[in-house]
């Protein structure tokens, strides 16, 4: 009897060691096999993580400090959370996404940016899925890239799309492009919206005796006087060689438009040595309005330029808002 007793004991110590031996090199491989998933995601520019669904929260694993560096990886141990880093303008489209995640929905490149107090924001794209584990549940896994470069590359090149080389303002096409929207835009069609063209006085005469590259500065010089008279929300173009657009959207007055103009004019306005020549710059303003003038690009155009060549016709240097009267002969 003592010996089946000591058989048995023998026998369950046996069968226990045994597990615990499976055991162990079952975690082993786990924990190898992920170490390899993360090496790999890391490679590729992502990093892995899992979805906390009681916490609604990104638990981050080490593969982020491969992906986003030391300090990122050092930000998310001190916060164990993503949402504590968001840049503050996605802050509002990111808790949307975790409560779709939390609704059981798989997540496809959803772009959003970190940030740090002190460092630039980082683009950042995440995906999810939810998958069966081997106890029935379901576990939420995704990853999270950094395509900060592809980001800026791509703003990059839509920045030399639409831009005009010389001035850096929006081009014709994407000028023409911009302002039709806006005019579609059914927020703006009970607003006062004003449409201003603008050239430069002389300009042939000065290229002729200066030069092009003369003639460049005198154009980049309206360009800068541009930019610092009106809004960031205005849309500021350059659709010819000494033609300019801009568009002013959504403005509490009529008033406020001229006074604009009126300021671009004395802004620009100056005399500037160039080879032992005196030249004085100034430039001449139409100003048409939307909806009193025309509805379309086309129409308001048209009107913008015979009031700028009746501010031309009339002296130069100052800004005239279109009237059908006064405009009559240039119709």
């Amino acid at each position: 009897m003592t010996f089946l007793l000591v058989f048995l004991c023998v026998i369950l110590t046996i069968i226990l060691v045994l597990f615990v031996i499976l055991y162990i090199r079952s975690a082993q491989k786990e924990k190898i096999d992920s170490a390899c998933i993360n090496i790999l995601f890391a490679q590729a520019g992502k990093a892995i993580f899992y979805f906390d669904a009681e916490k609604q929260a990104i638990i981050p694993t080490k593969s982020f400090a491969i992906v986003f560096g030391q300090k990122i990886s050092a930000a998310l141990n001190v916060y164990n959370d993503f949402s504590q880093i968001i840049y503050s303008e996605d802050a509002e489209s990111y808790r949307k996404m975790i409560q779709s995640v939390c609704s059981g929905n798989n997540i496809t490149d959803f772009r959003f940016r970190i940030a740090m107090d002190d460092s630039k924001e980082i683009w950042c794209s995440l995906s999810t899925t939810a998958i069966e584990s081997r106890y029935g549940k379901h576990i939420i896994i995704g990853s999270i890239g950094n395509i900060d470069k592809q980001i800026r590359d791509e703003d990059q090149l839509r920045f030399k799309a639409e831009r005009d080389p010389l001035t850096g303002l929006y081009n014709k096409v994407t000028t023409e492009m911009l302002i039709t929207s806006t005019l579609l835009d059914r927020k703006y069609k009970n607003t006062v919206n004003a449409f201003l063209m603008i050239d430069i006085d002389n300009l042939k005469q000065m290229n002729d005796k200066l030069g092009h590259i003369a003639g460049d500065k005198i154009i980049s010089r309206l360009a800068d006087c541009i930019r610092m008279t009106f809004r960031e929300s205005d849309i500021l173009g350059r659709i010819g060689g000494d033609e300019f657009v801009v568009f002013m959207k959504d403005i509490t007055s009529k008033e406020n438009a001229y006074k604009k103009a009126q300021k671009l004019c004395r802004l620009y306005t100056t005399i500037i040595e160039q080879n032992n020549r005196r030249i004085e710059l100034s430039c001449s303003i139409g100003i048409s309005f939307y909806s009193e003038h025309g509805t379309t690009f086309n129409a308001l155009y048209s009107c913008a330029d015979k009031a700028m060549y009746t501010a031309k016709d009339s002296g130069k240097n100052q800004c005239i808002p279109y009237v059908d009267d006064l405009c009559a002969e240039r119709a």
